[in-house]
């Protein structure tokens, strides 16, 4: 009997074949085609995903995900995502709503007494950029002094560049109780500051892990000028607006933000590699950050240790193949029904992107390719010189772009070309 075991055995080894590959399809030839040479010319280090509504038709990464220790993109590399953020933070906002836990057309002020004349924004404003509140919150009070333990043990110690080090001793100057900051700089000098000083995670009002005690604090130190237009009739995009709606989240929901996403879009919907809170240090499989610090074209690696900044308008990091998962299971009502994704994808105003209206969360255009007129759903991110997209055409075409390099070809030209080539090729087919 044991004989008898051990050739039925030895047979069924010999008789498995090893599985082939299927050949390439025309599509993925010329889609890596288009990328290989966009990379050899130094215009595209990062991942991208081409899908249909049922499958991934092409998936490759191009470029190093960190030059200095010769790692390569590879289709697990993370990128921050930046406000790629907003759609995930619509998304969950319309959950709540499905549930009855509250009402677009609800004054925020009901959730977030903290905030001043709340009763003259609705959440429905927050989502559509049209609450008439600024791009970014009062972040001046955030550089105006830093403490000399951060500046000379802190900040100055973690800056390899000779040219950067001298930026900032000269941004600043030594008084008693600290280092104040020289306000005749520059604007785009005092950004870059500001920028670093969230990236290098020392300045303590807002680098809590708690979002609603980073948010609180941002209330109480902005503007008293925090109204740039009236509510309801004007898009102005705010990052603000959508900080403000990942405090709502936690109110209404009585869960930290990146748990609530965590628990009803990410496990739903399969985002394995899917996060909050960046390290390059600490999250496996992160791509490095590059940013010009100095404006002269000198990209040097930084080490961004991002907790709760810039919260749910974009500390997102993501995958193409997650990325690709999130949207899918959204456009297809897998997060949440149908109403509330048609309410998600309906134009609310024009927006500030030639042709492109702006939902909850989302862009809306219609456009032509190949000579097929289509709704394109979409949302760009970009944060560090980290660059992200998923641009969907008639509901039917996907296109994922994460970057972790300044993109030399625009990017929504690069989706557009790639839905191009797939299309003709599937036509050929």
């Amino acid at each position: 009997m044991n004989r008898w075991l051990l050739f039925l055995l030895i047979i069924s080894l010999f008789s498995c074949k090893e599985e082939v590959p299927p050949p390439p399809s025309e599509a993925e030839i010329a889609l890596g085609d288009y990328f290989e040479k966009l990379s050899s010319e130094g215009k595209f280090s990062g991942s991208v995903l081409v899908g249909s509504s049922n499958k991934v038709v092409f998936k490759k990464s191009y470029g190093m995900a960190d030059v200095d220790f010769g790692l390569k993109n590879i289709d697990t590399t993370r990128y921050l995502a930046g406000s790629i953020n907003k759609t995930v933070t619509a998304a969950a906002v319309l959950i709540l709503e499905e549930r009855g836990l509250l009402k677009v057309d609800d004054n925020i002020g009901k959730y977030i007494s903290e905030f001043p004349n709340g009763d003259l924004i609705k959440i429905k404003h927050l989502l559509s950029h049209t609450s008439g509140l600024g791009r970014e919150a009062y972040y001046d009070y955030i550089y105006q002094k830093i403490d000399e333990k951060s500046f000379e043990y802190g900040i100055l110690e973690k800056i390899n560049n000779e040219d950067l080090r001298r930026f900032f001793k000269n941004s600043y100057i030594h008084k008693k109780d600290g280092y104040y900051y020289v306000k005749e700089l520059p604007e785009y000098e005092r950004y870059i500051i500001m920028y670093y000083l969230f990236a290098t995670y020392f300045y303590r009002d807002v680098k809590e892990i708690n979002l609603n005690d980073a948010a609180i604090k941002m209330i109480k130190n902005q503007s008293d000028k925090i109204y740039l237009y009236t509510p309801g009739y004007t898009f102005n995009y705010s990052n603000y607006g959508y900080i403000l709606l990942g405090l709502l989240i936690e109110r209404v929901s009585g869960q930290r933000y990146e748990d609530f996403v965590k628990d009803n879009i990410f496990t739903p919907a399969g985002m394995v590699n899917s996060g909050f809170g960046y390290s390059h240090v600490t999250t496996p499989n992160m791509g490095q950050a590059y940013i010009d610090y100095l404006g002269n074209q000198e990209y040097l690696p930084m080490e961004v240790d991002m907790k709760s900044w810039p919260g749910a308008a974009g500390m997102l990091y993501t995958t193409t193949e997650d990325l690709y998962r999130f949207v899918y299971y959204l456009l297809s009502g897998r997060l949440m029904e149908s109403g509330e994704v048609v309410k998600m994808l309906t134009p609310v105003i024009r927006s500030n992107f030639k042709g492109s209206d702006y939902g909850y969360g989302v862009y809306i255009k219609q456009d032509e390719i190949n000579g097929l007129s289509g709704d394109v759903i979409w949302h760009d991110g970009w944060i560090y010189n980290f660059r992200g997209l998923f641009y969907v055409f008639d509901y039917n075409v996907y296109v994922v772009i994460l970057s972790n390099v300044p993109d030399e070809v625009n990017i929504n030209r690069m989706a557009k070309n790639c839905i191009e080539i797939y299309r003709k090729s599937s036509v050929k087919m």
